[in-house]
Formats: structure tokens, sequence, C-alpha cells
């Protein structure tokens, strides 16, 4: 996993206090592509109405042209935290725009660049994929640049009704992060929050609303707003103390661990693979062995269901077929794609084969919207390559990643990993205990580490059989603690952490046998518990606790095929 790359996602931009994205930023900062960049131009402003047929007849007609490299106005995503009540009310404006259109320039439900025709390009790619025709872009390497072109398109698209329909200089706007690394809430900005007034997430003005008279603010104040959230403006914030059950409490401490800066820090020393997710052969059928990153596994699962439900289908941030109907999903996921601009260890070079299948990770490719409403055929090297004009400004209250030195996570690391667990069984709703005996080479991994010397950073890798429930679910995983069951709580020393998944119909397709799932459980080095329980020729259990299907569900089976410890010395 010591593949050699030119990619080099963090760059620091001199006086702008962000960071480039992609291999171009890179190569600019370091003086090596001096006049490569033509000047950056505003989108067109051609006719909003004109664009909208086109773009209808397009679709129609099936025309789908290959994307292509082209200047773009530099966009300065900043902290939600950090926007202007003006910069509010723009981004209110042209969401409001896409969703429902204006009074004077109406916006088609059939229009293919209207709001819930791009809730649909995601739910396509995520919980409706099917292999062999729509690709799954969850579970693999693939997770973070589709959502890194997905959140392009869709800003391109808001700033082109910024300049043609509101009237103002597109080029300057840009989506903004929530960065739920410093601030765990639904966004608010410091401008509000000082004044004691609610997130504009919640209505811009929930005051001036009323059933008779217009609101008089000249805007849709209710643009980012979304009712089936789960927080509410009288509880906004991550708060164990703001949930009913014990397991929904016991979530939300978990969701606040994995968005913690200590967390994300270790997230950045992992190699590629384990942090953004398992390398598959582009367009492949049956995508076989995949696994979520820890990057989605955990701080984009866990913050899903936050926004969200824990469990159920009722709330659209909690259920992937609805997700991108709430705009706080596109500020979500501009903070995963800021924490992998902070990434610095080895990543593939889109055109060259990489890994131990030496796939080329380029080759893949996706069809989106333009402003247009023209489709275009972007592959991964075009995302890598080529969406490079975003900077993540600092925040301006910054958290302590912030300050995070690339130097500290672009250290030579050793990494080990050794089978402890092999198995047969199958996880249903009721706990699934497995036996594990180390072998003499595990006994020497967990030898080097003594009760004197620190912990290592480590992943209990899960590899499963092929899952055909298509519901969200979490399993706890507990060690020497065969009597666990779902009461048990995460703060019993025997917990060493859990699998959280979210909704997918597409599982439903999974028959083949040879179809693997690998789940990483990562252990800090502050998290004793594991090392505390699993020691050199002592034999040793797991437990697999399932939470969320009913106990009556038999469509939750999960093969369980092995259990494997993976050190980073």
């Amino acid at each position: 996993m010591n593949e050699r790359s030119d990619i080099s996602p963090k760059q620091k931009v001199k006086g702008s206090g962000g960071f480039r994205i992609g291999r171009r930023g890179f190569l600019i900062d370091a003086g090596l592509a001096a006049g490569a960049l033509v000047s950056a131009t505003s989108f067109s402003s051609a006719s909003s109405a004109a664009a909208m047929q086109a773009g209808a007849a397009a679709h129609d007609g099936h025309v789908d042209r290959s994307f292509k490299c082209s200047s773009e106005p530099h966009r300065f995503r900043k902290s939600f935290y950090d926007l202007t009540d003006a910069e509010v009310r723009l981004l209110c404006s042209a969401v409001g725009y896409m969703r429902n259109g204006i009074k004077d320039k109406p916006l088609s439900v059939d229009s293919p660049v209207q709001w819930d025709q791009w809730v649909m390009t995601h739910a396509r790619h995520c919980t409706e994929a099917k292999p062999g025709v729509v690709d799954q872009v969850h579970w693999s390497w693939f997770f973070l640049p589709w959502h890194r072109a997905y959140l392009w398109f869709l800003e391109r698209q808001l700033a082109n009704v910024v300049t043609t329909v509101l009237g103002q200089d597109g080029s300057k706007f840009a989506l903004p992060y929530w960065d739920w690394i410093s601030h765990k809430e639904i966004p608010n900005t410091r401008e509000r929050a000082v004044n004691g007034a609610p997130s504009p997430l919640f209505g811009y003005d929930l005051s001036k609303e009323n059933m008779v008279n217009d609101d008089g603010l000249g805007f849709d104040n209710q643009g980012l707003w979304d009712g089936y959230r789960k927080p509410t403006p009288q509880y906004p914030t991550m708060d164990p103390k703001n949930e009913l059950t014990t397991d929904s409490k016991e979530h939300i401490e978990e969701t606040i661990k994995y968005m913690s800066p200590e967390s994300i820090q270790f997230m950045l020393l992992l190699d590629f693979e384990d942090f953004a997710g398992r390398a598959v052969a582009p367009q492949a059928a049956i995508p076989t062995p995949d696994g979520m990153g820890i990057l989605e596994h955990y701080p984009h699962n866990n913050g899903h269901d936050w926004v969200g439900s824990r469990f159920g289908k009722n709330r659209n941030m909690g259920n992937l077929r609805y997700a991108a109907l709430d705009p706080i999903f596109f500020m979500h996921h501009a903070n995963i794609d800021r924490v992998w601009s902070l990434y610095q260890r080895p990543q593939p070079d889109p055109d060259v084969p990489w890994g131990s299948h030496k796939y080329i990770w380029g080759k893949q490719s996706y069809s989106f919207t333009d402003i247009d409403g023209s489709a275009v055929i972007v592959t991964v090297s075009d995302i890598v390559k080529c969406m490079t004009n975003i900077t993540y400004v600092e925040p301006q209250v910054s958290p302590a990643i912030a300050a995070f030195s690339p130097q500290s996570v672009a250290q030579a690391t050793n990494e080990r990993m050794m089978t402890l667990v092999q198995s047969t069984d199958t996880l249903t709703t009721k706990p699934l205990t497995v036996q594990g005996q180390p072998q003499p080479e595990v006994n020497k991994l967990l030898g080097i580490f003594d009760e004197n010397r620190t912990h290592p950073l480590s992943l209990l890798i899960v590899e499963t059989g092929p899952i055909r429930y298509s519901d969200k679910f979490t399993i706890k995983v507990f060690v020497n603690k065969p009597d666990a069951d779902r009461l048990t709580s995460i703060h019993d020393v025997h917990y060493v952490g859990s699998i959280r998944a979210l909704d997918s119909a597409s599982r439903i397709h999974e028959t083949e046998k040879d179809i693997t799932h690998f789940f990483s459980i990562m252990i800090a080095p502050s998290d004793s518990n594991f090392y505390n329980l699993v020691k050199p020729g002592e034999s040793f259990s797991v437990t697999l606790v399932p939470v969320g299907p009913s106990q009556r569900d038999e469509s939750f089976r999960i093969p369980v095929k092995s259990i494997k410890l993976k050190v980073y010395e």
C-alpha cells in the first residue's frame, strides 16, 4: 500500500487561508505548472429558460458528451458558521429557485436541473444501484470522487442560477461546508448565533411567516429548510441529553467521538483504502471485495443518521433514497470532501494501475447534469485532474484539525495484518459469538505491545459474505463478552466498536456467494479495551450484536467469514 502518487490534495494557497484540492493545486503551489491554467471565466449568461429547454431536449434524445477540462472560476468554500447574512440569503435564494422556482421565472418539475432530479441522481447511484446497470458509489474508493463531482456540478448549477436568475455574479458563489469537527449542531452562522437566532436551516426567519400575508423578505426563506430532520430549533446540537432512548444517546456519543479532531487525525494516518474505501474494478458488475473507508463508515454515516433518523424511512438524511432532498446533505459532503483534501498519504494516480489488483481508478465513468441540462460523461480521472478550482477556507475560529500539520501524517508507517478468527457462521438478529485462538504470528504481533507501551492505531476488520438486508443496521462488537445483547452498553469494558451501515435497496441483488464486504472498526491508541482483552497466547471470543432489525426479521442474515487485525506501527 505504498504505491507512489503525484496527488497531494492538501496544499496551502498562499494568502488564502485555505487548501486546494487535487494534483493541479500541488503543481501550481510547487511552481511546476506556470501557465498551465487559463484564466478563470464566469459561466455563460445565456437565458435560463433557453438553457432549460436545451437541456430537456438533450436528455430526451439521450445525447451525452464527454467532460472537457476548462477554466472555471476559483471558488472558496467557507464554513457555514462564517457566512455573512447576505451570503445566506443568496444561498437560500439559489437553492429555493432550484426547489420551487420563482413567480416570474418558473422552473418546471420536469426540468433536468430541478432539485428533485439531483436527488434522484444520488438515489440511483446508492440505494437504487444495480450490478452492471448503475454503479454503486458507496462502500469503495469511488465514494469520494463521485461525491466530489456531485458537489461540483450542483455548485456550478447554483452559480448559474445566481447569474442568470438572481442577477448577481455567480463566479464568486461557492457551496459552504458544515464543519462538524468544531460545530456539532445544525449549521448556524456566527452572526445569527450571537444574536440568539436559530439556524437558517430551520427557516431563515420564521417570525416573518404567517398564513395570510407575504413575508416581505423578497426571497424563499424556507430554501434551506427540510421538515424531516430530527434536530429541532429547540434542540439543534449533538447532545446525548437531547435523545430519548439509550441507543440514541450512545449513538450521539459515538458520533461526537468520530467527528472529533483526534479521530480525524487518526483517520488521516490510515492508508488510502482504509481511509477512502477499498479498490474495486472500474465498471465492475459485481465489485468484490469491497468495503467502506473509515471516513465513510464513521463521520459520514453517523452524520446522516444524526440529521435524519436513527432507524426508519421517515426522515430524509437518515435514508439514502431521499437524503439529497435536504440541503444540509451537500454541506455535510463538502466537509467530507474537505477532510479528503487534508489527506497526505499516497493516493492512486487515476491513470496508473494501482494496488494489488492493478486497477486503474480513473477509468470509472459517471454521468452528471450540466448547467444547460445536458448529460456529461465524467471519469474519475477528470474529477481528480480537472475539478481543482476549489479552496476550502479555514474556519475563522480554527479547530485543532485546521492547525494540523500535513507533515505529521505524511511520515512512513509500518502496517501489518493478521487473521484473528476464521468463521463460517452467519449473524442473524441474535448475537453471534465466534472463537479466536491467536496463532504464533498473531502472538508476535500482539506481544510487541505491553502495559508499559502506547497502544498502536489499529483496525479490527470484519469480513462478510453477501448482505441482502436493505435497511440500515448497526452491529456492536464485544470481546470476551458472550452474553452481550442489544442492551449491553458501549461503556462496557468489553465493547470495542461498532459497524454502521446505511440503507440500500441494491443489496437485495447480492446473491453470489463470492461477494465479500469488509467493515473496519478503528481502534485509536487511546481505546485500550481491545488490547486489554486480547492477549498473546490466550484464547478469546468476539461477539457481534445486531441493533436495529426486528428480532423477528428473518431477512437479516450476514455470513461472517473472518475477523482480522491491522496494526499501524
